[in-house]
């Protein structure tokens, strides 16, 4: 058997004639193949395939559209190594517009899938969803037989959708394989995620923001063999040189969310279904690559797009008027540094400050509020809130609701967060949007279970010990922007879920996760009003909540602090952050008729630092929501920029 596999083998490559790295097979149905070739010398997984196996590996031919094989409107290539433990693949996308929406894994693979296995059980209905994102496709199908294949797709913001599939759709596809269609219907797995597979994505750009001219991207994937073992008994794992599988790759392009897609591919299909597997290309397996191609791998070239331009002019927009200006401030230790931040809220017009009073991560579960060493020196907190009183200037208590330190984690583990593991291996990649973390880290509480005793305590003591006027939120939500994994979610997302048989999963989804936002602000809000009730309440919607962008406008808070213009560069657009503002002050009272919107201006030295005029447009953005507030960050920024400081004098008085 060994010698006759070899014979097919060696008929095989005799077939094959090379051309500029890549070749095609011979016959009337000529199908394209790639060499992969063998690498010696470790692949970073950091979305930016510049080593030095990459630059000897050659490009796959241009990618095409799948139909008729005209030239996309943007080039694709890819490459493919492999070592004895990975297939590897990048890909190259150039794209003027990077934008992505879908935040969670595997949606929507399959119709009536949703990453929360629980959820499948019991749902007595199909749901139909299509694909909505710009990604990068992978096809594989070890034997060649067109049975058990995987289909794997990675979008801009590194999300993955994944499945393994035992037959192609179409009947006419089968018949010309000779494969037998299941009389029950096809049969897939999107529940399968690839163990072991690592993707990371790196971004040239700007992501989500359709104001400027992006570069595009690059994404490297790498599938471990052992996790494809399970789809053929006759390959090799990890296969040897001389082994041939076949394999498809594809892109979807959309110019922004909801527009008309087009699908580019290797090879060019003939018709508009990638699940036909009789046409797809081969990657035949080599050792080493004995020639080098330095300069296989340039630069992503600049794309020939004129400049996108806002539909308004910026440079002359009006002073506004504000009345509700909050300033944020996080390090002040002694009566000096209060003294200075009262000066400092003076100077600048504000009438709020918004002072780091404690932070959940900072303090263990049987200590007191005043023996906390990393928040403000209860001395110096009492002096800071007598001082601002005396100068007509209200002070909110900034709690950071959710992180939690190491030593209560090991304690409570119960009451964290549970994230999945593809997740927190995301959370170590370099950030895809600058604006935020891909996932966010360490421990946190589970908004899920509401308000615990844990920070009763802490809020119990900052209520009884000082004269606040006011209580602000700060880090109430999900470090995955969506959702919590822990087994107490899954139960209470189950339960809502089979009370709920009429709405599609997506909805269980983001419902559940709402509510309990909610419902947690509003049970932190009972209880600082039971201790205080004259307590005004204020928030920064930090982290986001990607399955309702406008969720903080359901808080029963009466000052929704909503990011306008973000700390870090890239800096937004003045169209973005104009959108932004726009997209909160129209959705401001249809929930909560007291939660008035208030637009967040961020700011940072060094690298980061924005100019002045920068800052001075921000700020009358800001004051086109005609809504007279404004929110600051933060305030040890300030104190080391006169010339910001300056401007925000002159904009707020």
């Amino acid at each position: 058997m060994k010698t006759l596999k070899q014979f097919k083998v060696l008929i095989f490559l005799l077939l094959i004639w090379r051309l500029n790295g890549f070749n095609l097979l011979a016959g009337d149905n000529t199908l394209p193949s790639y060499t992969v070739h063998k690498t010696a010398t470790t692949i970073k997984l950091d979305g930016i395939p510049n080593e030095a196996a990459w630059r000897s590996a050659a490009p796959s031919p241009l990618f095409l559209e799948i139909e008729k094989g005209t030239p996309p409107f943007y080039p694709v290539t890819a490459k493919m190594l492999w070592d004895d433990k990975y297939l590897y693949l990048s890909f190259r996308i150039s794209d003027p517009n990077l934008w992505a929406k879908k935040c969670f894994r595997d949606f929507p693979m399959a119709g009536n899938f949703l990453p929360d296995v629980l959820l499948l059980k019991k749902r007595k209905y199909k749901e139909k969803f299509s694909y909505t994102e710009n990604l990068i496709k992978i096809y594989l199908d070890p034997d060649n037989d067109g049975k058990n294949y995987t289909e794997t797709h990675v979008n801009p913001s590194n999300i993955v959708c994944d499945k393994w599939q035992e037959t192609p759709w179409r009947k006419k596809v089968c018949e010309r394989m000779g494969i037998k269609r299941p009389s029950d219907g096809v049969k897939i797995h999107p529940d399968w995620n690839c163990p072991g597979m690592k993707t990371a994505v790196h971004i040239d750009g700007t992501l989500n923001d359709p104001y400027d001219v992006d570069n595009g991207w690059t994404v490297e994937v790498a599938i471990p063999f052992e996790s494809l073992k399970f789809l053929s008994d006759t390959q090799n794992f990890p296969p040897r040189p001389g082994d041939v599988w076949r394999i498809h790759l594809g892109r979807r392009y959309a110019p922004c969310y909801g527009a008309d897609a087009s699908y580019w591919t290797w090879p060019v299909i003939g018709e508009g279904d990638c699940h036909t597997p009789d046409r797809w290309g081969y990657a035949v397996f080599a050792g080493p690559n004995k020639k080098t191609m330095e300069n296989a791998y340039p630069a992503m070239p600049k794309l020939n797009v004129s400049a996108q331009k806002a539909p308004m002019n910026f440079a002359g927009l009006p002073k506004a008027a504000f009345n509700w200006k909050a300033l944020w401030s996080d390090q002040i230790k002694t009566h000096k540094e209060a003294d200075e931040l009262i000066r400092l809220t003076k100077v600048m017009n504000c009438n709020v400050i918004i002072v780091y009073t404690a932070d959940s991560g900072k303090a263990v579960y049987e200590s007191s509020f005043l023996k906390y060493d990393k928040g403000i020196e209860a001395g110096t907190l009492k002096y800071l809130i007598e001082q601002a009183h005396k100068n007509n200037i209200k002070v909110h208590s900034w709690f950071v609701n959710l992180r939690t330190d190491a030593e209560f984690a090991k304690k409570h583990p119960e009451l964290l967060q549970k994230c999945r593991d593809w997740e927190d291996e995301n959370a170590k990649l370099p950030r895809i949007d600058p604006g935020r973390a891909n996932v966010h880290t360490g421990n946190w509480l589970c908004p899920d279970r509401g308000l615990t005793e844990y920070e009763k305590k802490i809020i119990g003591e900052i209520f009884s010990n000082f004269d606040f006027d006011g209580f602000a939120f700060d880090y109430v939500g999900y470090r995955n922007y969506y959702a919590c994994f822990c087994d107490y979610s899954r139960q209470r997302r189950q339960e809502f879920a089979d009370k709920h048989p009429d709405i599609s999963v997506i909805e269980i989804m983001r419902r559940f996760s709402e509510e309990s936002l909610v419902k947690y602000v509003t049970e932190v809000r009972e209880f600082v009003r039971s201790l205080k009730p004259s307590a005004e309440f204020s928030i920064h919607i930090y982290p986001d909540f990607d399955l309702n962008p406008v969720y903080g406008n359901r808080l029963p808070v009466e000052s929704c602090g909503q990011t306008i213009a973000w700390f870090y560069k890239p800096f937004w657009s003045y169209g973005k952050v104009y959108d932004t503002c726009m997209k909160y002050k129209n959705a401001q009272g249809k929930f909560v008729k007291y939660n008035k919107f208030v637009p967040f201006v961020g700011v940072y030295d060094r690298d980061k630092l924005k100019t002045p005029e920068r800052l001075r447009t921000e700020i009358r953005i800001a004051g086109l929501a005609e809504n007279g507030t404004i929110m600051l960050a933060s305030d040890r920024i300030f104190r080391r920029h006169p010339e910001l400081v300056k401007v925000v004098a002159e904009e707020l008085k």
